[in-house]
């Protein structure tokens, strides 16, 4: 076939769902070939094999892409004079244990166990030399600041095992103390008492 001037005409191909579909297929199979590059990146480059993406071809998207480019949930912020719920020092407070650490103390002591106020930040540190020693780092922490137990009305921690326990439980029940437990794999809850851990 020739055209009116005499030049010979080349066939196009029709422009179908089919093809389109074709053409999407293609040019996602090119961007993994290509590691996973922009489209504006691929049609810069002259590989052999590989032909340029087209110039009004819509966006692919890209699984790989996609999750790569995630990101997690916005993190609640830091506890404000507006936010926080205590009215005093102490009342509401979070906890932590570090350990096992490899070389103990000079007395032995391999963990150590935080305490922070929720109200002033303040931050109280007690050393154990066993997890289920932390009753008595609890009692001890009462005892050096003087604080009345019924004072305390929340104590919010992880899920370890040095606080959900019978002894535990039955000492924050006498104390009328009300112990908040984290959820998994939200250790963000108990926030104020993880950056203690890694102050000290």
């Amino acid at each position: 076939m020739v055209s009116d001037k005499g030049l010979p005409l080349i066939p196009l191909r029709a422009s179908t769902s089919a093809t389109f579909d074709q053409d999407r297929i293609d040019l996602l199979n090119n961007h993994h070939r290509l590691g996973h590059i922009s489209i504006k990146r691929a049609r810069s480059l002259n590989i052999d094999g590989i032909p340029h993406p087209p110039s009004k071809m819509p966006k692919v998207k890209c699984p790989v892409c996609i999750a790569s480019k995630a990101t997690r949930h916005k993190r609640p912020s830091a506890s404000t004079a507006n936010t926080r719920s205590a009215s005093g020092p102490w009342q509401d407070m979070y906890s932590d244990l570090s350990g096992k650490m490899r070389i103990q103390s000079i007395s032995g002591y391999r963990y150590f166990a935080v305490f922070v106020c929720a109200w002033s930040a303040a931050e109280h540190g007690e050393f154990i030399a066993r997890k289920n020693h932390f009753i008595d780092a609890y009692r001890r922490f009462l005892a050096t600041t003087g604080m009345k137990p019924q004072y305390i009305r929340t104590l919010q921690t992880d899920q370890g095992g040095e606080y959900i326990n019978h002894p535990m439980q039955a000492l924050f029940d006498e104390h009328l103390t009300n112990h908040v437990v984290c959820a998994k794999d939200e250790h963000y809850s108990v926030g104020a008492a993880e950056t203690a851990v890694n102050h000290l």
